[in-house]
């Protein structure tokens, strides 16, 4: 199956093409929805699939950085579980708001019940 792929430059405007159906859906790294997740968390999206992925992490370095490179990568190869917890440390597990809910029940209350809009 073929997809259209778009990319957007930030979180929001992701969520904002969600809620108007420009977009289907989004895959969008753990690490970046982890980041922005005070500018998502109010809407009304949900995660429906987690993709299983090791783990890879990067750095970026402004140009002529070639010292620090040196040394991050001494760093990184040998304290590996270090780097390790300083990530996982950072990451905050998501939760769908409406993980409590039966979605099949949601959608077929919403055949009998519709909200008007004004």
């Amino acid at each position: 199956m073929n997809a259209d792929m778009k990319v957007f430059p930030h979180v929001m405007k992701m969520t904002t093409a969600l809620l108007a159906h420009e977009i289907d859906g989004a895959l969008v790294d753990n690490y970046v929805i982890t980041h922005s997740l005070n500018l998502i968390q109010d809407e009304p999206i949900r995660i429906e699939r987690y993709i299983d992925h090791q783990i890879t992490y990067g750095v970026v370095l402004s140009k002529n950085s070639s010292k620090l490179e040196k040394c991050l990568r001494q760093f990184l190869h040998n304290h590996p579980q270090e780097t390790f917890e300083i990530i996982a440390a950072n990451l905050v597990p998501l939760k769908n708001p409406t993980d409590d809910e039966n979605q099949q029940l949601k959608a077929a209350e919403g055949l009998f019940y519709q909200e008007d809009i004004y």
